[in-house]
């Protein structure tokens, strides 16, 4: 009986505090008069999120990275295709692995 009772108090603690953070979340997306933030509207910095800082951009103008440099998309993008060092250890596929900094166009606007 006492189990049921701590278990029923902790349900509706964990559902108030869950109602708590929902409501106090979405009013990070709303503007003062609670209309929802969206483009074209001046965007508060220090509140909510905002894409000031990005131009516009058209939506799926590229197509994905094909496996081969014959398969490359418009802007030129593949994904290569590892090959194995049979030479350094012969019967066996030894490959390495880098791990490097690079830099990459994510959109052609």
């Amino acid at each position: 009986m006492r189990r049921t009772i701590t278990h029923s108090i902790w349900t509706l603690l964990v559902a108030v505090f869950t109602l708590v953070m929902t409501v106090s979340f979405a009013s990070a997306y709303l503007k003062a008069d609670q209309t929802p933030i969206g483009p074209g509207d001046t965007p508060d910095y220090l509140t909510s999120p905002n894409w000031s800082y990005s131009p516009p951009l058209r939506k799926f103008v590229d197509d994905l990275p094909g496996l081969t440099a014959a398969a490359a998309n418009g802007i030129g993008q593949y994904l290569p295709v590892a090959v194995p060092d049979m030479q350094k250890y012969p019967g066996s596929d030894y490959y390495e692995i880098e791990l490097v900094q690079y830099q990459e166009q994510m959109h052609s606007d």
